[in-house]
């Protein structure tokens, strides 16, 4: 997977952990979940590796307020759900070889 530096470290950015993800769980699932929407968003996203296995699953959670920063002024929800799926994939390992974004 390509990586970028973020602070000195390698990072995954999120399209390339889906990619990956649906490369290797072909009966795998992403979801997401509007938590909350106000001055804020707060979306939750859950990864299921094999749909017929639905315990087995990994979550990540991200908030995002609108207006505080330039791609928010327009776009925190699709910002926020996008942190919050690279989070859960994260989770599962996938772009997290040093750490990931918190």
């Amino acid at each position: 997977m390509k990586k970028i530096k973020i602070k000195g470290k390698d990072y995954v950015m999120a399209h390339e952990r889906v990619k990956e993800f649906h490369n290797l769980y072909k009966n795998g699932s992403i979801k997401t979940e509007l938590i909350e929407m106000t001055d804020r968003f707060i979306v939750k996203s859950t990864v299921i590796p094999d749909v017929d296995k639905p315990e087995r699953y990994f979550t990540g959670h991200a908030e995002e307020e609108i207006g505080s920063s330039q791609i928010n002024k327009t776009s925190a929800l699709e910002n926020c759900e996008t942190s919050a799926i690279g989070r859960a994939l994260a989770m599962m390992g996938i772009g997290a070889d040093e750490s990931f974004a918190s």
